[in-house]
């Protein structure tokens, strides 16, 4: 549903800190860092499309497509940072089990696809 692309001194961004929800890494995945040359980095939101409320079968569906990125020899890391369930086990659960009339027809999640440095 969107896609951002940015060519970028560091790897990291507070971005990606805000989208994940999770503290910065110290370093780079990449212990061949040089210095001036830039990384690209493409955050991909979507969706899975029909979803049936089955959320087992579209996390296996956005993993999947995350693997076909990580096979392609220029990408440095795929990370996702957000599914349609929150399976982070630090986090309560909310919600609820009454049944609902109109029933959630879309998972969303973000990607963020790290390519080496100097692409």
């Amino acid at each position: 549903t969107a896609l951002k692309w940015k060519y970028i001194d560091q790897p990291y961004s507070t971005e990606e800190a805000a989208m994940s929800r999770q503290p910065l890494p110290s370093s780079p995945p990449s212990p061949n860092i040089t210095p001036g040359k830039k990384w690209q980095i493409g955050y991909i939101e979507g969706e899975v499309t029909p979803f049936n409320g089955d959320y087992r079968a579209a996390i296996n569906t956005i993993q999947t497509f995350a693997e076909h990125f990580k096979q392609e020899t220029a990408v440095e890391k795929v990370t996702v940072l957000q599914l349609p369930l929150d399976i982070n086990s630090n986090r309560g659960l909310s919600g609820t089990t009454l049944q609902n009339d109109s029933p959630t027809t879309v998972a969303k999640f973000k990607l963020k696809v790290l390519l080496k440095q100097g692409i």
